[in-house]
């Protein structure tokens, strides 16, 4: 019988408690080996395990494992490796070892063995998940109470040291003292924002420059590939910091730690006040550059786009988008994509949307292909329901069983475990219709039923005389924003860079091609 392990840990039990993925792997090894399973397949992730399994980089691979039903077993040290949902989500365990099933997988769990998909079973995981969900709600309170009581005595809190300081001590004794080295950083940062001492207010990005230029390290305390200044590790690592007025936080408790100032008051609202200036000045000297798709596309790598300009020869401004993990001056990692052409990709995107709403056929097969989509969208849900809806039958049945023996008993002792089993089977009733109805209405909401269609063609048919009315840029721009406009930076199989524009309308088919070398 082929195999795949599955360990997952979070960085704060690794330390806590030893819960190694190497640990955890080597159990499943030797429970594999004692059952006599081939182990074609181990996953890890390190990851929290209130977050759901097809959002984990090695949970997603695990699954595209099971429904190509290329094993029959999967193995986890612990029950709660595999999930360990918020109590109000306890269900979801369930309906994951329910989907296993569906696709002939076994759930083995190294502590108690095969997880079968019978009443018992399921009654048992679903309490051993609530305990675990439990436990975690506790472990979380117990911390932030500890936190919020060291707080409150006027002590610092915190993992790490922010820029400027070092911690000193262990636990309970840990504190802050200030970095002398990074301290003077930080002071020459708030002088060349400032213009402290006469000299003129330079630029976050100048700023920026200047600190990556002399190699100084990063608040990540690093420098190399990838590790440089950029201006919003200066707003928001230094600029936007109170701490370096010795003024200090945590979930709303306020502390003053006046010996941990770096800067004065006075340094650090004029800094505040800069920061608004450059916000207002910025705002007056890009009136008229309005980009349809900035902060509205995403990079082939996962990057926001944004729009940007730069004069050119003669004072003329060339507008263009750039993805925002693209490298920085000095860096020698990031996003390799160039400079795109924000008046070509805007003037085609426009073009793609009049296209759409102008054309009732084009417009007509949009929408046919929308609900196609939201039809598959719809499916993995449709099957969770099923799942749901047999658990939910067994715990109906087993209820109607439990009280009739409840009725039947004559001696108080049994009478009264009846009634607790009866009492924890209408909790796992409670969480199984919670999630029916969640699933419900995603299924209600991700439809494209006909009066939705209609709606669509109504919408269309407003943005349609807002077209026709012409307008400027920024009337664009609101028409992209009320329509919800997207794009996706692709590249095809030669190679060549284009884009996917999407709305409320729905999705383009074509890809649009693109010129990433013009500036």
């Amino acid at each position: 019988m082929n195999a795949a392990v599955y360990a997952r840990v979070s960085t704060s039990e690794q330390k806590d408690r030893g819960y190694s993925l190497g640990s955890q792997v080597k159990e499943c090894r030797a429970y594999a080996e004692r059952k006599g399973f081939n182990i074609i397949a181990e996953f890890q992730d390190d990851i929290s395990g209130a977050t759901r399994l097809d959002e984990r980089e090695g949970g997603k691979e695990l699954i595209r494992l099971i429904e190509a039903r290329q094993v029959q077993a999967v193995i986890v040290y612990r029950i709660d490796r595999l999930s360990r949902p918020p109590e109000d989500e306890a269900s979801r365990l369930l309906t994951t070892i329910e989907h296993f099933a569906r696709h002939g997988v076994t759930l083995h769990d190294c502590e108690s063995g095969p997880i079968r998909n019978d009443m018992a079973s399921i009654f048992i995981t679903f309490f051993k998940g609530l305990a675990a969900s439990q436990e975690r709600a506790a472990i979380k309170e117990r911390s932030m109470r500890g936190k919020r009581e060291k707080a409150r005595a006027g002590k610092w809190v915190g993992a790490w040291a922010p820029f400027g300081y070092r911690k000193v001590g262990k636990s309970r004794e840990a504190h802050l003292v200030i970095d002398e080295a990074e301290a003077a950083t930080v002071r020459r940062i708030f002088n060349l924002y400032t213009g402290r001492y006469g000299g003129k207010p330079l630029t976050l990005n100048a700023i920026a420059r200047i600190l990556s230029d002399e190699g100084i390290p990063t608040p990540g305390r690093a420098m190399g590939a990838g590790k440089v200044w950029l201006a919003s590790t200066i707003t928001e690592s230094i600029i936007d910091r109170r701490a370096y007025i010795g003024e200090f936080s945590f979930d709303g408790i306020k502390a003053h730690f006046p010996e941990l100032a770096i800067i004065d008051s006075e340094t650090w609202q004029a800094a505040q006040v800069q920061r608004l200036h450059n916000k207002a000045r910025a705002r007056r000297h890009r009136p008229g550059e309005c980009y349809l798709m900035s902060a509205r596309m995403l990079c082939t790598c996962g990057g926001a786009i944004n729009g940007s300009s730069v004069k050119g020869w003669k004072g003329r401004i060339y507008r263009y988008y750039r993805c925002s993990r693209a490298r920085h001056d000095g860096a020698k990692a990031g996003c390799t994509l160039g400079r795109l052409n924000a008046d070509e990709i805007d003037a085609r995107a426009w073009a793609w949307l009049v296209g759409i709403i102008e054309n009732d056929a084009r417009l007509d097969e949009v929408i046919e292909d929308m609900a196609a989509q939201a039809q598959r969208d719809i499916g993995p849900f449709q099957l969770e329901l099923g799942d749901v809806a047999k658990m939910l039958d067994k715990a109906e049945g087993k209820i109607a069983r439990l009280i009739k023996g409840f009725g039947d008993a004559d001696d108080d002792v049994i009478a009264s475990a009846i009634k607790r089993e009866i009492n924890d089977t209408r909790k796992l009733q409670g969480a199984l219709e919670r999630r029916r109805d969640e699933l419900e209405a995603l299924i209600v909401n991700t439809d494209i039923s006909p009066m939705m269609k209609d709606e669509i063609k109504a919408i269309a048919r407003q943005a349609r005389s807002r077209i026709r009315e012409g307008g400027t840029a920024e009337n664009k721009r609101e028409l992209f924003e009320a329509l919800d406009c997207r794009g996706q930076l692709i590249r095809d199989d030669s190679g060549s860079l284009k884009v996917r524009i999407s709305c409320g309308l729905g999705t383009t088919s074509d890809l649009i091609s693109i010129d990433s070398t013009s500036y």
